[in-house]
């Protein structure tokens, strides 16, 4: 496994990139190819040049991509985009947050479905939620909250939901907390 330098302030905005990719070295080498691909195009690179931490980065990063470009370089889904979309978008997780920065990754090929960016706001709004409750003490509930179709505005803590709207949880079987 290749390690690489600290990610510099300036691009920490998409250092999740990075950390998706390792998270993927061992188990999906496409899925890590492709989101460290989606990095160097994320710098605006000459805009960068003069910052020589970026920069130690960004040829890090190159190096990495070419060497793995040879070495897997029978594998279609290294060497062509709709391969690699189609390996990227079977890429299941059970964590909404991955799902969401695969999703990312995926915009490197072109516009989104309007059903992939749907699965990517809801990825993320979930990932933020069960953060949310963990860091504030309550436990998540499964499913999205109200309707499916409903547009989650807000973060809202399970003790604020009516117990109608937590009987809208699907598959959750625990007790319905009472309003404070």
């Amino acid at each position: 496994m290749v390690t690489f330098p600290p990610v510099p302030l300036e691009v920490k905005p998409i250092a999740h990139l990075l950390k998706l990719a390792e998270n993927h070295d061992e188990t999906n080498i496409v899925v890590a190819y492709w989101a460290r691909k989606r990095l160097p195009a994320c710098y605006k690179i000459s805009a960068r040049q003069e910052v020589s931490e970026t920069a130690d980065l960004l040829r890090k990063l190159l190096d990495w991509l070419e060497e793995t470009k040879v070495t897997y370089g029978d594998n279609d889904a290294i060497l062509t985009e709709p391969a690699a979309q189609i390996i990227i978008e079977e890429s299941n997780s059970e964590d909404f947050y991955n799902v969401a920065m695969l999703i990312d990754v995926l915009e490197q090929f072109g516009q989104l479905t309007i059903e992939m960016k749907e699965k990517r706001r809801y990825a993320k709004w979930k990932a933020m939620y069960i953060h949310n409750c963990l860091k504030a003490g309550d436990k998540p509930l499964p499913g999205p909250p109200r309707g499916i179709h409903d547009t989650p505005t807000a973060i809202v803590h399970n003790s604020s939901l009516t117990p109608e709207e937590l009987a809208t949880y699907t598959k959750y079987t625990g007790n319905i907390p009472s309003k404070h």
